[in-house]
């Protein structure tokens, strides 16, 4: 409920020193559960040593946390997920991939809109509030499909923050 009620209003907080390894750390501590249940592997590729940023550390971390358990779902029993924090030319990226079959084709280019779900109890609202959160840090939330993997990055440039409201 909170996250449908923050996409109808902008919240504020000032942003902080960020490390995205430790934030990847914490949210593999709170799937870890949910995997072994799931019977899905959770590995982390994350850089050695901290990947800071200047963001709000409480919605990045829940953006990760909706992408990563999206992740776990999609995988299924067997499958595997993936989470890493790496930088690269003056953005952190958050990267979460799964080897499940993929979104649907006739979703692929509303995955990200509010309500928009190919889960029969899905309410659409995960990917939506990760790419306001990516949004709001001026950054972006993109995906791909390659080689059996699809792969959602989550971009936040380095600098200086110049956060933006939903657009």
């Amino acid at each position: 409920v909170r996250g449908l009620l923050s996409l109808g209003r902008i919240e504020r907080r000032e942003p902080t020193t960020c490390d995205l390894s430790a934030l990847v750390g914490e949210v593999l501590l709170l799937v870890g559960p949910s995997c072994l249940h799931a019977k899905v592997t959770l590995r982390s590729d994350t850089e050695e040593g901290p990947v800071r940023v200047m963001a709000e550390a409480s919605s990045l971390r829940a953006a990760v946390l909706n992408l990563t358990l999206n992740a776990i779902e999609a995988a299924g029993a067997g499958g595997e997920v993936g989470v890493s924090a790496t930088e690269a030319a003056g953005e952190a990226i958050i990267e979460v991939r799964d080897n499940g079959a993929g979104p649907p084709l006739e979703l692929a280019d509303r995955l990200t809109e509010a309500f928009v779900t190919s889960k029969p109890e899905g309410v659409g609202l995960g990917l939506a509030i990760a790419q306001q959160v990516a949004a709001e840090h001026g950054g972006r939330l993109s995906w791909s499909r390659d080689g059996g993997w699809t792969r959602f990055h989550l971009a936040i440039p380095q600098g200086v923050p110049t956060p933006r409201g939903p657009e």
